[in-house]
């Protein structure tokens, strides 16, 4: 549920409708801060989703993103 009112606030917010990675499901933790984890339809170095993810840390509604593979973006809640 943490997962979806997460997406929907940054729906709400930027108008995008992110896709859950498949593969590493739910959320995950890495020193003691939880994420989940985004598929992009390009790579990272060619999609414009990771800078505008970026904006919605300075609004408070993400703490930080972070690439997590080539078409993987991790989300910090």
């Amino acid at each position: 549920m943490k997962i979806e009112n997460k997406l929907s606030e940054i729906k709400k917010h930027l108008g995008l409708e992110l896709v859950k990675c498949d593969y590493f499901t739910g959320i995950q933790n890495h020193n003691g801060k939880e994420y989940f984890n985004i598929i992009t339809k390009n790579a990272i170095s060619e999609d414009s989703l990771y800078y505008d993810l970026r904006s919605l840390i300075q609004v408070g509604i993400l703490s930080k993103i972070e690439p997590n593979g080539y078409k993987r973006i991790a989300l910090f809640f």
